[in-house]
């Protein structure tokens, strides 16, 4: 058995391991690849938790190397980004270059090859509007494929490589659009609030986001988590109008019409769970929810993957008895 690190401190394991640096190194593993019975793709573990121990092989995305310019077009930028990268150090070197497009996306943990998997987005931005060309190897047939953004199915923390393509591609690099010309997005409050009649650059940006996130999120360093744990609901607003005449303090969540769709509203999860009284709820396995802010379950204790499930089910509980409403988990469960 191979010991896992990873960002909970769970102490899980798996039967084997292979941190693939290279693609070349991915083909000469072929045959132990196609004859795993069960194969899991990880990056740094930012966004996954197990809650017991992975009875399979494990493909760890180790490909580094510089990003490149593809080609440009007008003020676009198409950049090439190894998987195997730091996405915050993809965010800085984008902002040294003066590219804009990914500085709302600041200090996200994680590597570049994960990001599209989750369609990351933060402070108004998804990674999806970087229209992301996706580029990996089948694993059921070791050559190489190529996702337009279009293929990537990209929806709200979902894509098609979450879904039917869930451990099945290698993605080794990803592709996007980047602009030389400035295209700040301030429509997030808080931005929004400090850049008021100002023009602020890509740098300003990037340091204010830090900010915000530090402010509010817990180090992992210091109390192992995974950011946020759940996803904000997304009802159709006639649901959602049925439930808030039935459940009066539905009023009390924030709600948001979702973008290109006004049939749809988005419900605030932190709210739904602050409001249930957890934020800062220390459950009797030792797991927490944090006291900075309520979408993150933190193992200060370096408690089991179980355990961190079971506090998860917890807060799931109580929401839906509060409130008739179903929270899902962002994070990956293996």
């Amino acid at each position: 058995m191979v010991s896992i690190e990873t960002y909970l401190k769970t102490n899980t394991q798996s039967n084997d391991l292979i941190h693939i640096k290279t693609i070349g190194q991915l083909l000469e593993n072929r045959d132990n690849i196609l004859e795993a019975p069960q194969k899991l793709i990880i990056g740094d573990t930012s966004n996954i938790l197990f809650k017991k121990d992975f009875a399979g092989l494990i493909l760890k995305n180790s490909i580094l190397g510089k990003p490149e310019v593809e080609r440009t077009q007008g003020d676009k930028v198409y950049l090439r980004v190894p998987a195997g990268m730091n996405w915050h150090k993809l965010v800085e070197y984008t902002v040294k270059h003066n590219l804009w497009g990914i500085e709302n996306l600041a200090l996200i943990p994680g590597l570049v090859g994960s990001a599209p998997i989750q369609n990351i987005g933060a402070y108004g931005t998804e990674l999806s509007d970087c229209a992301p060309v996706v580029c990996g190897i089948n694993l059921a047939t070791m050559k190489n494929q190529i996702f337009t953004p279009e293929e990537c199915q990209f929806r709200y923390r979902e894509s098609i490589f979450k879904q039917q393509l869930q451990d099945k591609l290698f993605i080794h690099s990803v592709i996007i659009r980047l602009h030389t010309t400035y295209q700040a997005k301030l429509e997030y409050k808080e931005l929004n609030n400090t850049f008021k009649n100002s023009k602020p650059t890509q740098q300003e940006i990037m340091q204010t986001v830090c900010r915000i996130r530090q402010d509010r999120l817990p180090n992992p360093q210091e109390e192992p988590n995974l950011g946020s744990f759940f996803k904000n609901p997304i009802l159709d607003k006639k649901t959602y109008l049925t439930l808030q005449k039935n459940n009066p303090p539905l009023n009390e969540i924030p709600s948001y019409e979702v973008t290109n769709n006004p049939q749809k509203i988005k419900l605030s999860a932190a709210a739904l769970i602050d409001n249930c009284g957890l934020k800062g709820y220390q459950h009797p396995n030792k797991t927490a929810v944090s006291k900075k802010h309520a979408l993150v379950l933190t193992n200060p204790q370096h408690k089991s993957g179980k355990d961190v499930l079971e506090l998860a089910q917890y807060v799931q509980t109580k929401v839906q008895q509060k409130y008739s409403i179903n929270l899902e988990p962002e994070v990956r469960i293996v």
